[in-house]
């Protein structure tokens, strides 16, 4: 299991507060259930259908780090990967979440024994943790 929980971050800064829709919400709910009741096939193709909706960037991050949980549970290390990736991607998210994001990373590039790129997000963790 990846280390990636919320809150463990030290805030620098004071973060929007990032909303998620009720509609939006009670699908990634339908979609996390799924998922722990190991439906990973279903529950990776309803997230694909959420992703093609209008969402914000708050909303697209938390189902690309969903989509990551997913395929990770999956042994999909390369699909995790590219998913945690688009969540880095997104402008507008919080830091606490970018920082679990680099540290979820991190991790998975050690797993995959991609310890360069592993680095990188230390490095990266470790200089918004010493700001």
């Amino acid at each position: 299991m990846l280390l990636c929980l919320p809150g463990l971050a030290k805030e620098r800064e004071v973060d929007r507060t990032s909303g998620i829709s009720m509609e939006v919400f009670e699908k990634i709910q339908e979609i996390q259930t799924l998922a722990e009741s190991e439906q990973l096939g279903k529950a990776e193709e309803l997230l694909r259908d959420l992703l093609d909706d209008k969402l914000t960037d708050y909303e697209r991050a938390q189902s690309w780090f969903l989509m990551g949980y997913i395929r990770y549970q999956k042994d999909d290390m390369k699909g995790a990967l590219e998913a945690y990736k688009q969540v880095m991607a997104t402008e507008d998210i919080p830091l606490g979440m970018r920082l679990n994001i680099m540290r979820t990373l991190s991790q998975l590039y050690m797993v995959t024994e991609d310890l360069p790129s592993a680095l990188k997000y230390v490095d990266m963790l470790l200089e918004n943790e010493l700001e």
